[in-house]
């Protein structure tokens, strides 16, 4: 900031852009990319009717404290913000951020990389489900572990791989779990080649990119609002409420059930990943910063 005059336009990151708006504020166009919703949201969530706004600051984590603060003070220098998902918006408004700063763009996917092909996929008499992600609380795993016990003890013919780095206690004595632990995307690739049902019960995202890869590998979905995914439910997907194991257990049993719905919502995913590519985000993004520009006057 020593070495360079204030830009026209000035895009920053949620934790890492506080010094920088703070020191062009009214000489740069101040862009904040969320790439997750706001922690204190998350804060909200968690204790439900109990929480107050000054529970924020009663918050026994040091590190948190300063978290919020920091958050706060990016968005309220900020002149535009770019929330991934209506969920991060929400996150937002919650908070009485100005819906006129706010901005949905949604992410993309690479699908040179994430390339679903019917020759590679392969077919057994096995349903098989995947989830991909830090395997813990945040991602909705345990909910995830209570529905699975209820479904083993129904389905022979069902098994469940996790891909990512285990991070709470959990049992691996049961033969139809698999954990992988984590690894590369061409072995996701061929992960999700091998699956049926990608499945995704978090409790807390901006705009998963997992649940884009997934849609662009023809997997039906299940997921939640919290993953800020664009899944449409009954349609490209089943969204589902994160805290609820029974209502999670019966999104797993439908497609489990039903061949018919499984391939229908992986095809109606499928086409709509096609119009999520990252040329489709580079379009979007400009769309969205030229309007910005000419109401402000920036051009």
């Amino acid at each position: 900031m020593k070495h360079y005059a204030p830009p026209k336009f000035c895009i920053g990151f949620d934790t890492a852009s506080r010094c920088v708006f703070k020191h062009w504020k009214g000489k740069s166009f101040l862009i904040l990319d969320l790439t997750v919703a706001l922690p204190q949201y998350r804060r909200k969530l968690e204790l439900g009717e109990a929480f107050t706004t000054t529970a924020l600051y009663k918050e026994p984590n040091l590190l948190s404290r300063l978290t919020y603060d920091v958050y706060f003070k990016e968005l309220e220098c900020a002149d535009l913000i770019l929330c991934g998902s209506e969920f991060v918006k929400k996150s937002c408004l919650e908070f009485g951020i100005n819906e006129n700063k706010l901005a949905i763009v949604p992410y993309g996917v690479d699908l040179l990389k994430f390339h679903y092909n019917e020759n590679l996929r392969t077919r057994s008499d096995k349903i098989k489900f995947i989830f991909a992600g830090s395997v813990g609380y945040r991602k909705g795993v345990p909910v995830l572990i209570e529905a699975w016990k209820n479904l083993m003890s129904k389905y022979s013919n069902i098994e469940i791989h996790f891909y990512g780095r285990v991070e709470i206690d959990i049992p691996r004595d049961m033969p139809s779990m698999k954990f992988h632990g984590f690894v590369d995307k061409s072995e996701l690739v061929s992960a999700f080649n091998e699956s049926d049902i990608f499945v995704f019960p978090t409790h807390f995202e901006g705009s998963a990119s997992v649940t884009y890869e997934a849609m662009a590998m023809k997997l039906a979905v299940i997921t939640t609002p919290s993953s800020g995914s664009v899944i449409e439910h009954s349609k490209t997907g089943l969204i589902v409420d994160p805290d609820s194991a029974d209502e999670l257990e019966s999104a797993m049993t439908a497609l489990i059930e039903n061949r018919e719905l499984r391939e229908e919502l992986a095809e109606n995913a499928y086409q709509r990943a096609k119009g999520l590519t990252w040329d489709h985000y580079g379009k979007r993004l400009h769309d969205v910063l030229l309007g910005q520009c000419l109401l402000t006057s920036r051009l």
